[in-house]
């Protein structure tokens, strides 16, 4: 399940411009898993935290198998953004759009298969401790928090002056630049 939200409110300004603020989110629930089947039996150290000794000393749930992959549908992921647009429509020969997204997404399950694990640079999919899968909340591997982006495009005004064979080839040119950065 996945559900999305938003919210925006937007102004015109003078000079052929309009500012926009947005929240956005979604919330997933009951997004695919993959967890260990038979678990190792958590042990405690000398300052009562939990650790998986997988050695002799470590035993599984249950003894007469070894490992195996269970999927379930127990993930949850969270995202939340406020956006920022500004934007000059076309005039005078200029136009701009300067956007700005302040995000976080957190998750309990980095992806459905491991390989969109290696390709995203994240550790394994499989929960670290499966008898409290909330302690794998937290920042998606896709997480990225400051996101801007501006774009501008200027009509060259020689290029419509020019006359004969140099307007012909100049006519309708325009300058144009993407920023991004994260």
């Amino acid at each position: 399940h996945l559900m999305q939200y938003n919210l925006s409110v937007q102004r015109q300004l003078p000079g052929d411009a309009a500012v926009t603020v947005a929240y956005s989110g979604s919330r997933g629930l009951n997004l695919m898993q993959q967890k260990e089947g038979n678990p190792w039996i958590p042990q405690l150290d000398a300052n009562g935290n939990r650790f998986w000794p997988r050695t002799a000393l470590g035993r599984r749930m249950n003894r007469n198998f070894e490992t195996w992959d269970q999927r379930t549908a127990g993930g949850s992921s969270w995202y939340n953004a406020l956006q920022w647009k500004l934007e000059k429509r076309l005039s005078r020969g200029i136009s701009f759009q300067s956007s700005y997204t302040f995000s976080k997404t957190l998750d309990t399950t980095q992806g459905q298969i491991s390989a969109e694990n290696s390709l995203s640079g994240s550790g394994g999919n499989i929960p670290i401790d499966p008898h409290n899968l909330s302690g794998d909340r937290g920042p998606s591997s896709f997480d990225i928090r400051h996101n801007w982006r501006l774009n501008a495009i200027w009509n060259l005004p020689f290029a419509n002056s020019a006359t004969g064979v140099l307007g012909a080839v100049a006519r309708g040119w325009q300058l144009g630049t993407i920023w991004a950065m994260q």
